[in-house]
Order: C-alpha cells, then sequence, then structure tokens
C-alpha cells in the first residue's frame, strides 16, 4: 500500500484567485500523486462560518468553498485537523468544512465533535496491509480553544499516545503517528530540543513511522532503531496573505516542499517500509521539481545529528538566531514597506516589548 504525505495545504489568499480564474497550480503534480493508494495532507485553512471567528487567534486563515475544490484536484484521501488552525471560524466553520470534506468522501482526523477528544485512529487497509494513523497537536503551537465550543481537538500527551500504541499494535501491520508540533521554533529548518525526545518515546513504545508538520519549512529526518522520523514536511500549499492590514508574505524557505512516499509491505516474517522524497518549490502557481535540494536536505541532517542534538550552545545560537535576528532580517529586507513604515513598526513593536516587560512586573 502506498501513501503519499503532504505538509501544511492552507488554500488561502492567492488560491482563491487561481480558482476564480480557473487555473490547476497543482497539475504538474497529478501523475505522482495518482501512484498513490492514499494523499494524506494537513488542512490547516478551513471556510468561514455566520458566528464569526476566533478572536483569541492571531492571525486566522481563510478560505471559499471553490479554493477548497483544488484538494479534488491533489486527489486528497485523508485530512489531518489537528492542527493551531481548526478553531480560526468557529464551530460553524468547521462544520462547514466538514461537510465539503464528508461531500467529497475525504477521511478526517485528529479531533471529536463530543467536547472530549476522539484519540482512536483511522486505519486504512488495502492488498493485506493495515495502517493506523494518529493525527495529534502539541499545546506549543498556539492552540486557542475558544469559549462554548464542542468541537475537542487531539492534543498530544505521551502516556496516552503510547497506551494506544498498545491498544492497536496487534490490530495493524503499521502505526503512524502525524503531528503538528514544534510551535516555539516555528519557521526553523530545525527541530527544536524536545521534537526528538517525543518522536524517541513514542517509537519505544511501538510507533512505526512520525510525520510531522506546523514549521512551514523542510525539516531533517532521522533513523531511529530502524523507524524514521520526518520532522517536517514543509508547507505543501500556503499563500501570502493580510491579516489585520498586515502584510504575511512567505519567504522561499516556505515555498519549498516534500512529497514523501511511503510504500508499505508485510509478510508473514515481517513489515517493513521503504520511502522516496520528491522536493517542489511552490511558486505560487508552478510546483517546480528541485532535486538538488536533497543535497541541502543531507546536509541539514548531519547538522541536526551531529551539532544541534549533541552540542546545546549550537542550539541556542541557532535558536536566538531563528527567534530575533532572522525576523529581523525578513522584515528589513520587505520591498513592500518604505523606510519610515519599517521604523515606526520597529519603534512600536520595541515599545510594546518594554511595557510587557515592566507589567509583567
Amino acid at each position: 500500500m502506498r501513501l503519499i504525505f503532504l505538509g501544511d495545504i492552507a488554500l488561502n489568499g492567492d488560491y482563491i484567485d487561481l480558482i476564480n480564474n480557473s487555473v490547476n497550480p497543482f497539475a504538474n503534480l497529478i501523475d505522482e500523486l495518482s501512484n498513490a493508494d492514499f494523499v494524506v495532507g494537513n488542512l490547516e485553512c478551513l471556510l468561514s462560518g455566520s458566528d464569526g471567528e476566533n478572536l483569541y487567534k492571531k492571525p486566522r486563515l481563510y478560505t471559499t468553498r471553490e479554493a477548497l475544490k483544488y484538494l479534488l484536484s491533489i486527489q486528497l484521501n485523508v485530512a489531518c485537523l489537528a492542527n493551531n488552525h481548526i478553531y480560526d471560524h468557529l464551530d460553524d466553520g468547521i462544520d462547514k468544512t466538514l461537510n465539503f470534506l464528508k461531500e467529497h468522501n475525504i477521511y478526517t482526523i485528529g479531533f471529536s465533535y463530543n467536547s472530549k477528544p476522539d484519540v482512536s485512529p483511522l486505519i486504512l487497509k488495502k492488498n493485506n496491509v493495515s495502517v493506523a494513523l494518529f493525527n495529534f497537536v502539541t499545546k506549543d503551537t498556539n492552540i486557542c480553544k475558544p469559549d462554548h465550543t464542542k468541537i475537542a481537538v487531539n492534543v498530544l500527551d505521551i502516556e496516552e499516545a503510547t497506551r494506544l500504541i498498545k491498544v492497536y499494535r496487534d490490530q495493524v501491520n503499521f502505526i503512524v503517528f502525524i503531528i503538528h508540533w514544534g510551535g516555539i521554533i516555528e519557521g526553523g529548518l530545525f527541530p527544536d530540543r524536545m521534537q526528538p525526545v517525543i518522536a524517541r518515546k513514542l517509537i519505544d513504545g511501538g510507533a512505526d513511522l512520525i510525520i510531522g508538520h506546523h514549521s512551514h519549512t523542510i525539516q531533517p529526518y532521522e533513523k531511529y532503531k530502524g523507524k524514521y522520523i520526518f520532522y517536517s514536511l514543509g508547507n505543501f500549499c500556503f499563500s501570502n496573505f493580510f491579516f489585520d492590514n498586515i502584510y504575511h508574505p512567505m519567504p522561499k524557505r516556505r515555498m519549498r516542499t516534500v512529497l514523501l512516499s511511503v510504500d508499505f509491505s508485510c509478510s508473514p516474517q515481517l513489515n517493513n517500509y521503504k520511502f522516496d522524497i520528491n522536493y517542489y518549490f511552490n511558486n505560487k502557481s508552478f510546483y517546480s521539481k528541485t532535486p538538488h535540494y536533497k543535497y541541502w536536505h543531507n546536509i541539514h541532517n548531519f547538522i541536526f545529528s551531529y551539532l544541534l542534538r549533541r552540542i546545546s550552545i549550537i542550539w541556542y545560537f541557532y535558536f536566538i538566531h531563528l527567534k530575533y535576528v532572522l525576523p529581523l532580517y525578513f522584515f528589513i529586507k520587505r520591498s513592500d514597506l518604505t523606510l519610515y513604515v519599517k521604523l515606526e513598526r520597529l519603534y512600536f513593536s520595541l515599545k510594546r516589548r518594554i511595557t510587557n516587560k515592566i507589567f509583567h512586573k
């Protein structure tokens, strides 16, 4: 059985314009996606509802019913909804999105309607192979649950997750965890220091494969006890967007993605899987294959495995660079803002930080 895993899917902004102009930005991917028995992705942009928006959450993402039809173009079979944008448009937005997905026979996982999480997996079967898909989100991604919601998203709890693995271990051939995680270093090229700890505990407990997203960037993968951990597949599709009259452009690192193809096979003697990674650059309306990015990915794997994970001081330097230096660099580099606007925003940002520190004390 072949599954193709995709990263973050947000059919916002430019994708609304593209569908209105009858442009299919995914045309170059159809042949590859057609080779899968199931296509699995993290749906991070839902329809708006009639009850308003979740004001606890910033920024919020938005798409239209027409733009969601692109999910049919990419032949999505499973939509993972355990993420930090599920509540953006409150329960009515979730209801409308779920109705669309149900109409088009797209499975959903990662949430429940009973105010209590439904942590049971989606079990996929084909050719005598069975795969259990678990979908969770971690608290550090800024979930911002609204008041009076009937929707419960699956928040990762390691003890509960390892218990679930034991329950389903003998019922299926493979157990896969799909996790929305790594909120403290969103936008980084490397996972935070706790993600390998979490992943190893899950594999120690019996999981076969870990698939991550939320960073919006391609991050390293590694092998542990014969099993693989993919920390982030990057943005499969995610448009530049405006929120509160502020423009949020996607830097190049957020326009790269991987299509992870995994072939699961089993026999009386052995359950095994092999994978293939195809790298793409998404330039809004055109996906171009970038096989050369494999070499950068391998370099990042090496840096992660032999430097960041082993030498704490290097990781902390990286953290400071990512949280403070890099955002300032991207902000100063922006060509859509005048120098006056940049200085004004920097001034008010610094003023707000100082005020918050004084107030906090």
